[in-house]
């Protein structure tokens, strides 16, 4: 087991001057809101990735937690057009964001690579006048075949994100550890946090469109 170093992930959203910037999370997300501003605005194409499919929501059904199951499909312009994933879950109460990731860990280490890789990126977006913490875990497997990277990120209490992107490289027989060339090991899923920062950003951006519509009213 690999445990990669921390790095920053900043994305700038919402920008609004003449206010401090304060770390603090989103709150939470109104379901039936904020999965109508995803299907209409989708998801921003911006750091090599174009939405191929418009955003789909699926309400959840009666006995379960999930208000609405948001999935779009995007073509990753670094990995030659190869699909590109990323759900946004909306539930109707709070997760267990270390349950959900352990799970996600564990499958990636059922794959029986010869490395599996985990990868805790600091994520934070400047913008509404703040500046959003937002929590991140990303696994992968790698050896004689890469797995696809996975990041899972708490985007709100209520809102987690999952991304998935196709490795870039098929198949790997070492480790490194250095942030300086394209041979790292942990490229894919550092691609993978990119894609899940540009579904924090939507869900951002719809707080943001909710919260003015309730100051006009």
């Amino acid at each position: 087991m690999v445990h990669l170093p921390l790095i920053i992930a900043t994305a700038a959203a919402l920008l609004v001057a003449g206010r401090s910037a304060s770390a603090q999370p989103l709150p939470s997300a109104v379901p039936d809101a904020l999965a109508g501003r995803l299907r209409a605005d989708g998801i921003d194409q911006a750091m090599g990735f174009r939405m191929s499919k418009p955003v789909n929501c699926i309400a959840g059904s009666g006995r379960s937690d999930w208000a609405y199951h948001c999935v779009a499909t995007l073509a990753d312009s670094e990995r030659r057009g190869r699909t590109a994933a990323i759900e946004i879950m909306i539930s109707n109460g709070s997760y267990d964001f270390a349950a959900k990731d352990a799970q996600i860990k564990a499958s990636v280490a059922r794959l029986g690579g010869r490395w599996s890789l985990d990868y805790q990126p600091e994520m934070s977006l400047n913008g509404e006048g703040r500046k959003i913490s937002i929590k991140a875990s990303c696994h992968q497997s790698r050896g004689q075949t890469n797995s696809p990277a996975y990041c899972l990120v708490s985007a709100a209490p209520n809102v987690l994100i999952f991304s998935q992107v196709a490795p870039r490289q098929a198949s790997s027989d070492r480790i490194t550890t250095s942030q300086n060339g394209g041979s790292d090991s942990f490229e894919d899923m550092a691609r993978a946090g990119s894609l899940a920062s540009l579904g924090a950003i939507a869900v951002a951006k719809a707080q943001h469109e909710q919260a003015d519509v309730r100051k006009r009213n």
